[in-house]
């Protein structure tokens, strides 16, 4: 269900893919994951120190690989090697000395944030902006099912199995990535030259994503190792809550704005942290602390992902975009999961100062995300008057000239003549007021026009439409 509200072209199957069962098996594995519980007892090591070895070095690899990875045309040839060489240290881990394990755990953890930096690429500039959320949804979902698995063959006492899944997973993802280099159709174009990021821009998007994944910090590190031994399902519960939000979003993510899943995501954190202050030592209170929790990270990790690709669709800067906010994100995972622990060994009641600082950074974000949402719109406009300039440039006219043709956005045919000159108005940075004035009608019967265009072009606001338009335009310009 949730691959199909996706397109169905190789290119979209093969940045779900791959990304989806790399994902399996950083879940399930280095990644706080069962597969490294079973390993870390078995080899007398601590679970929580091999984990946050990998990440520490997982986010050095996406900062890193952020800034000296070459032009994007290069995206296959930088994750080929990144994928092969994780896939051997990960095999290796299983076979080595433990003396050896925490170099392996290290470099696997490197490689692999190359692996998601390059996998940027074609997830920004190959997949329409109308559907990234949708994909970015199945993607997650895939992956969570593989974890499911690889959970479930441990609690059915399978380990061999869960191993079996989890590897198979890596070598999957893998071998998609090898295709990548030669599957017809999957050709990565740079038609238009990369655009300066804003400082302001990254500074308020790291600042963001920092902030809100404090939470997940608290949540890995503070929530989950504290949840009662007695309820012994609650594991699987709280991945089935994630996943049916996941597909939630997969269903219905084209009719959302882009900003609703960030501030859901934020108001039911700040619910779930005081859920469990409040209510942590009864079940219906942990129950009700995951529900929102779960729901709250899957809704967060859409926002993340999909935040990040429109931004490296508009600025043609993947590898920059994504290492900086990957960065952040992992940052904030570590400085959750060490705040967290600090509270808890300095602190008598840890549980309410959780609360509260969680309460505190989400209302810092508040202050954020309007800026962050503000800043892409103008940038969009920006880039469409841009397009329109070229466009008359090229014609030898200045008037006139549509950007980009009609035919070229699905749904736009379908418009009314009113709808159609609401849109051009829109891409002329007209605000509802004033083309309310210029076509001598309401401004609340623009926003139903408005209503009606979103729906008929399967976006969910101006943001999105804009995005549209300028991905038709440069696909026009092939």
């Amino acid at each position: 269900m949730v691959l199909m509200t996706v397109p169905r072209s190789k290119s979209a199957l093969h940045v779900i893919l791959s990304l989806s069962l790399f994902f399996g098996w950083l879940l399930s594995f280095p990644f706080h994951g069962p597969v490294l519980n079973i390993y870390s007892e078995a080899r007398g090591f601590n679970p929580g120190y091999l984990s946050t070895l990998f990440i520490a070095f997982h986010g050095g690899g996406i900062l890193l690989s952020g800034f000296v990875a070459g032009t994007t045309r290069s995206w296959r040839h930088l994750i080929r090697p990144a994928g092969i060489i994780t896939l051997v240290a990960a095999a290796a881990i299983l076979a080595v000395p433990p003396d050896v394990a925490p170099f392996l755990f290290a470099l696997s953890g490197a490689s692999s944030g190359v692996f998601i930096v390059a996998w940027s690429v074609p997830f920004s500039l190959q997949v329409s902006p109308a559907f990234r959320i949708q994909v970015m949804a199945a993607i997650i979902a895939v992956a969570n099912i593989v974890y499911i698995a690889v959970k479930l063959s441990l609690i059915f006492s399978m380990p061999g199995l869960g191993n079996t899944i989890s590897m198979v997973s890596l070598i999957a993802a893998t071998a998609v990535v090898l295709l990548l280099n030669t599957a017809p159709g999957d050709t990565t174009k740079q038609t238009s030259s990369p655009v300066k990021l804003p400082a302001v821009l990254i500074g308020i998007l790291c600042a963001t994503i920092f902030l809100l994944y404090i939470n997940g910090g608290f949540m890995y590190l503070v929530l989950y190792p504290s949840s009662p031994e007695s309820l012994t399902w609650l594991p699987i519960f709280r991945d089935l809550v994630y996943l049916s939000t996941l597909i939630t979003m997969a269903i219905s993510g084209a009719r959302i704005d882009r900003m609703v899943p960030v501030y859901l995501s934020a108001s039911l954190m700040i619910l779930a942290f005081a859920f469990y202050s409040l209510f942590g030592s009864s079940t219906v209170g942990w129950i009700s602390a995951e529900v929102l929790c779960q729901s709250s990270m899957a809704l967060l990790d859409l926002f993340l992902w999909t935040v990040l690709g429109d931004i490296a669709f508009t600025y043609k800067r993947p590898y920059t975009v994504f290492g900086w906010g990957l960065s952040a994100n992992v940052a904030g995972i570590l400085a959750g999961g060490f705040i967290g622990g600090l509270l808890i060994r300095l602190n008598e009641n840890p549980e309410l100062i959780i609360a509260v600082s969680t309460g505190t950074s989400v209302s810092l974000t508040f202050l954020l995300i309007p800026l962050l949402a503000a800043r892409l719109l103008v940038d969009l406009l920006e880039k469409i008057n841009l397009m329109q300039m070229e466009s008359h440039r090229e014609a030898g006219e200045n008037t006139g000239i549509r950007v980009p043709p009609a035919h070229s956005i699905p749904g736009f045919v379908e418009l009314s003549p009113r709808e159609t000159e609401i849109a051009g108005l829109i891409l002329r940075s007209k605000n509802n007021q004033e083309i309310a004035d210029k076509l001598f009608i309401s401004e609340n019967t623009v926003k139903v026009h408005l209503k009606n265009i979103y729906r008929k072009l399967s976006v969910a606001g101006k943001n999105e439409f804009l995005a549209l338009v300028v991905s038709a335009y440069e696909n026009s310009r092939g």
